[in-house]
């Protein structure tokens, strides 16, 4: 039974990876167009289906031959462009990064991307267009698709193809499994319900059922409401690509708005209306171009984000118009010549041969990224060239050696984070947010006999004299922390690390205030805090938070080859923005300073640690993200060990004279 063509199932093609490419290259002027993934997953599921149970239908299927032709369909310009990434990384990659590629590019030739992004997103995740590699999460959820879905349906036709009603029953209930615990999913870890395979199975499995639907004619549309249909369809996708943004909770039950969109369309191409125009949705799915670019939308799918991210790393900042344009026509170049000199030729081969020849570069692939993996991302890789060591852009490097359970550890509340120095006598305490943490670990490394440290990360100051059963969840326990360091005679010394991101809104680009925010509220909150602590006896400090910069990775400059023309075309650029005047930084930030003289006023004991009057070269008024040769920072606007070594030795000299001066 041939299938026949339908070029609009293509149009859709173009539609999906159209939407997808603006969206990546113009977010602004596309908002919606991520919802092109679901398009092409609902389309991918037709397909399949429609293919399977054709051959079902005449004893034709095996799964031998359907994953050949899986394999001659994805393999030839993934290989390609697995191969041109890594080529492209060894020249541009440090070897922290590269390491980090080496793992995406065994997932991605293991098709698990998902489960690895899945597993890297959160706080510490780095910006998503400076991982190559990420677009190809919905490659991973498509073949684990159809490793499931062909056992599926081959289950289903040997039991259950007499009891037609039954299968179809039994595919409605693992539609609406996979939707429901999307639903749930999404309100719980928005992380997982996005990458999961559980979770989006049912937008493949909803092409499929329509597929089935047509094939067993169990639903047709009248001819006089087929543009009806397909126009709500364009209709659903139209709303989906334009309207939808990146605040919705996605994919959820948003997601069944452009899966819909797309299954309305599918359900006309397969219902004759004699004597009926087609609407103008199938006549514009139908143009040539259209059609054109959905042929080719699968290696374009591939080949535009790797474009677009490794420029942002060589640029270090958000890539201009004029470029993101190029670099989006260069990807339907490529797309355009991998089409015709890789996949047309290699789809005709029916030998087993090619199949097994691109089985076997996948698997190099994939051991060339554990590899990479392994071998730290090659360090011996030429960077002298570097204006810094990248190396240096680490914080707690050796935190597993240096610290252990606080010794008030059973008393804290058990999801905060409470760690000491494995040596004794702790008598200095480190309380804040992740600010608190990056100071850890350099004063740790230089702490004296003197006193050494503990650290409560991820509490904040709760608003004075309030009870714990009117406080929301998280101050309430930070509550409880502060209560026990005031009752705790071992400890001495207190410095207070938070981020002037929490007390006033920042631009993130600049690092500078935009706002007054919740500074009020914040200003007493750390007033009673303070109080309470003086008045339990502990000598109070307060940490001036260091300059705001854009994440260090895009403060990389310089060559990492040997090669000096290869260093010229591939040069890294570092983001303007990691170079500030020092005066400005004061100018940009006085709302905040004002703010601690007003607290300092208050409290006329309290000693004020100034990191960055101690980061920044005030002699000559710059403020940078680098120091000879190393750098002053790790991730987002932490400090690096070398920086809080740096001011960690500042304040262990000022923790230790007010201990000795406690102390006489």
């Amino acid at each position: 039974m041939k299938s026949i063509y339908h070029p609009e199932i293509d149009g859709l093609r173009a539609l999906a990876v159209v939407s997808v490419l603006l969206f990546h290259g113009f977010p602004a002027f596309l908002p919606g167009g991520f919802v092109g993934v679901d398009i092409f997953f609902t389309i991918s599921g037709y397909l399949i289906t429609s293919i399977i149970f054709k051959e079902l239908q005449t004893n034709q299927f095996s799964y031998w031959s359907f994953y050949q032709r899986r394999i001659r369909r994805i393999f030839p310009s993934l290989v390609v462009v697995l191969v041109a990434c890594s080529v492209v990384g060894w020249v541009v990659l440090t070897p922290a990064e590269y390491e980090l590629f080496g793992t995406h590019l065994a997932t991605s030739a293991g098709f698990v991307p998902n489960f690895r992004f899945w597993r890297e997103a959160g706080y510490f995740d780095k910006e998503a267009l400076t991982k190559p590699l990420l677009h190809l999460w919905s490659l991973g959820v498509e073949e684990q698709f159809y490793l499931l879905w062909p056992v599926i349906l081959g289950f289903g036709w040997r039991f259950l193809s007499h009891h037609l009603n039954r299968l179809m029953l039994l595919i409605i209930a693992l539609l609406f499994g996979s939707l429901t615990l999307s639903y749930f999913t999404i309100h719980v870890n928005p992380t997982a319900d996005f990458y999961s395979p559980l979770t989006r199975f049912w937008e493949l499995g909803l092409g499929g059922f329509i597929a089935l639907l047509t094939i067993y004619k169990k639903f047709q549309i009248h001819p006089l409401f087929k543009n009806s249909v397909c126009s709500l369809g364009g209709l659903l996708l139209l709303f989906a690509i334009t309207q939808f943004n990146e605040q919705l909770a996605f994919p959820g039950l948003w997601a069944l708005i452009p899966c819909l969109g797309t299954g309305c369309i599918l359900l006309c191409l397969n219902s004759s209306a004699v004597g009926i125009q087609p609407s103008i949705v199938l006549k514009t799915l139908k143009q040539p171009l259209v059609v054109w670019i959905g042929l080719i939308s699968y290696p374009l799918y591939l080949w535009h984000w790797p474009l677009l991210s490794f420029a942002r790393i060589l640029e270090g900042q958000e890539l201009s118009t004029l470029l993101r344009s190029f670099l989006l026509i260069l990807s339907v170049l490529l797309a355009f010549l991998c089409y015709e000199l890789l996949e047309k030729p290699i789809r005709k081969q029916q030998r087993p041969y090619w199949s097994l020849v691109l089985l076997l570069l996948m698997i190099c692939l994939l051991s060339f990224g554990i590899t990479l993996r392994k071998q730290d991302g090659f360090k011996h890789r030429h960077q002298s060239q570097l204006m810094a060591d990248p190396s240096t852009m680490v914080l707690g490097e050796f935190r597993d050696s240096i610290r252990r359970p606080c010794h008030i550890v059973q008393q804290m509340p058990s999801d905060l984070d409470c760690f000491e120095d494995v040596r004794d006598p702790v008598r200095y305490a480190l309380l804040g947010d992740s600010k608190a943490e990056a100071l850890f670990y350099g004063l740790t490394a230089v702490s004296t006999t003197t006193g050494r440290w503990l650290l409560v990360d991820g509490v904040h100051p709760p608003p004075p004299n309030a009870s714990s059963d009117k406080l929301d969840e998280h101050l309430a326990k930070s509550n409880m922390t502060f209560h026990l360091i005031n009752r705790d005679p071992q400890i001495k010394v207190v410095v207070l690390a938070n981020a002037l991101r929490g007390i006033f809104p920042i631009d993130p680009k600049t690092g500078m205030i935009t706002g007054v925010g919740n500074s009020e509220i914040q200003l007493e909150n750390f007033d009673g805090l303070i109080s309470s602590l003086e008045q339990a006896g502990k000598s109070v400090m307060f940490a001036i938070d260091n300059p705001t910069f854009p994440d260090p990775t895009s403060c990389i400059s310089g060559g990492l080859t040997s090669s000096n023309f290869l260093n010229q075309i591939f040069y890294r650029k570092a983001n303007p923005y990691c170079t500030i005047r020092y005066e400005d930084q004061l100018a940009g930030t006085k709302a905040y300073r004002d703010w601690v003289r007003q607290l300092a006023a208050k409290h006329p004991r309290m000693q004020l640690i100034d990191l960055p009057a101690h980061l920044c070269n005030t002699a000559e008024n710059r403020c940078q993200t680098t120091e000879n040769g190393a750098f002053l920072y790790s991730y987002s606007d932490h400090i690096s060990d070398y920086a809080a070594k740096k001011i960690g030795a500042l304040i262990t000299t000022m923790a230790d004279l007010t201990q000795n001066s406690l102390g006489k």
